[in-house]
């Protein structure tokens, strides 16, 4: 009998970083009234800064914790995936011992067959429900994160912030094409560092997320 392969999950803070390279983030700021240059009726100029997203999940400590116990679940699951494994080999081998087709050997095969398609779908199911679990908790973390940003861009009359894209040629592995591709969903190519609001954005993650009476915990799949 096959068994299944132990729980893997990426890493709370990969999923993240992948959903967050190659998009825009753009917050429209509450506009200052118009100072007209002298001599001119023009307004002021927009202001646009950015932020690197996959550094900001990288450093809030929120996303630490959050890997921290997404492991611990994925490592309970794994040693419960284990005894149960090790239930249906030993049934196996009491299977073993009888001759085919005689009645105990119909019965032991008939409860095999059972627990075998029940560790399957327990296992399945264990699996969906801590993907859901990081999903939500990526979705509301990256809603936490745009939140600051807003906020941060209308205390200090930001107009737009944009998402800075690393870029590593490395990364393409000589492959021309995988190049071109990293190229084109670029959507800034330079940052002046005092337009770079990612410093800031994670220090005030930071602060709030220690200011909280205590550390967001990844429920045990299964827990209402």
């Amino acid at each position: 009998m096959n068994s299944s392969p132990p729980l893997r999950l990426q890493p709370f803070s990969a999923l993240i970083a992948a959903a967050v390279v190659g998009l825009a983030v753009c917050f429209a700021a509450a506009r200052q009234p118009s100072e007209p240059a002298s001599g001119s009726s023009t307004g002021r100029s927009t202001r646009v800064a950015a932020v690197d997203l996959v550094r900001v999940f990288n450093e809030w400590e929120q996303i630490t914790a959050l890997n921290n116990e997404f492991r611990k679940v994925r490592e309970d699951l794994n040693r419960d995936a284990d005894t149960r494994r090790k239930a249906l080999e030993e049934l196996e081998m009491k299977l073993r011992a009888y001759r085919p087709g005689s009645p105990d050997y119909e019965g032991v095969r008939k409860e095999l067959v059972d627990q075998s398609i029940a560790y399957k779908v327990w296992f399945e199911t264990k699996q969906q429900e801590v993907r859901g679990e990081e999903f939500r908790w990526m979705s509301a973390s990256y809603e936490t994160a745009c939140e600051i940003i807003r906020r941060m861009a209308e205390r200090d009359g930001w107009d737009i912030v944009m998402q800075i894209e690393p870029f590593s040629a490395d990364a393409a592995q000589e492959e021309l094409p995988a190049l071109q591709a990293q190229i084109r969903a670029r959507k800034m190519v330079y940052c002046a560092a005092s337009n770079d609001l990612t410093r800031a954005v994670i220090d005030q993650l930071n602060m709030e997320y220690r200011a909280k009476a205590r550390p967001p915990a990844a429920p045990a799949p299964g827990t209402p």
